[in-house]
């Protein structure tokens, strides 16, 4: 299991949520993938996310 601090685009992510905006949902987990470093399909298919506060 992989965990990574999203504060950056936190407010972004929880925007696109809540309006069920799928193509913005992506386009963050574009940007959290290139801020992890690692190869792109590593992490370009994931079963679950958690929310936590």
């Amino acid at each position: 299991m992989s965990r990574i601090n999203v504060r950056g685009v936190w407010d972004r992510a929880v925007d696109a949520w809540l309006e069920e905006d799928l193509p913005e949902l992506d386009a963050i987990w574009d940007q959290i993938i290139e801020d992890i470093g690692s190869e792109y399909d590593a992490h370009s298919n994931v079963s679950s996310i958690g929310w936590a506060a």
